[in-house]
């Protein structure tokens, strides 16, 4: 199945152009939980340097693309960074979002 990445409000507004495909693909949305975590300087991370609808947002962001009729699904994703050799802010991030 193919998708469409959302990772921020106004990619979701866009997704109508999927409108005029044969396929109907699903919706993956990016939330950015907000966690900083140690890694090479000009790797993005938090919400000043770092891509997916904040954290606060997706909630009515998944709301609003589950109503899309040319999205199949929308699903949730969650990306804190690269290169990360610590373990803790994963086990944050997930807590954060699982909490939600």
């Amino acid at each position: 199945m193919s998708y469409v990445q959302l990772e921020s409000e106004p990619e979701l507004e866009a997704s109508t152009a999927c409108g005029g495909l044969k396929k109907t693909p699903s919706g993956r949305a990016a939330v950015n939980p907000d966690v900083a975590a140690p890694h090479a300087e000009k790797i993005t991370r938090t919400y000043e340097n770092k891509f997916g609808i904040a954290f606060e947002q997706i909630g009515a962001s998944m709301r609003g693309a589950s109503k899309l009729k040319h999205l199949a699904s929308s699903r949730l994703q969650m990306h804190i960074g690269s290169q990360i050799t610590d373990v803790s802010p994963f086990e944050q991030a997930v807590r954060k979002v699982l909490r939600s």
